[in-house]
């Protein structure tokens, strides 16, 4: 398998908090084909992601909006206690 780095098929990321807890993280491809190519990535699914920030995956959810190419993650709060 080959490893890709972000930074090629993405030409934008942001983070920006969504109110007191959410989080939306959102990534701007290039064009279609890299966001066809990227958006089923297990680095960038809801498990991976809600590993890293250290949440539940059910706070976690993906927003596609293929017209735009941009893919967008929103963690709500924090971590469960489990």
């Amino acid at each position: 398998m080959t490893t890709t780095a972000l930074t090629d098929p993405v030409h934008g990321m942001r983070s920006k908090n969504a109110g007191p807890t959410p989080l939306t993280l959102d990534l701007f491809f290039r064009d279609a084909a890299c966001f066809e190519k990227t958006r089923h990535s297990p680095a960038l699914s809801v498990q991976a992601i809600s590993h890293v920030y250290g949440c539940a995956p059910a706070q976690m959810r993906h927003v596609r909006l293929q017209a735009l190419f941009p893919l967008d993650v929103h963690a709500i709060g924090p971590a469960s206690p489990d």
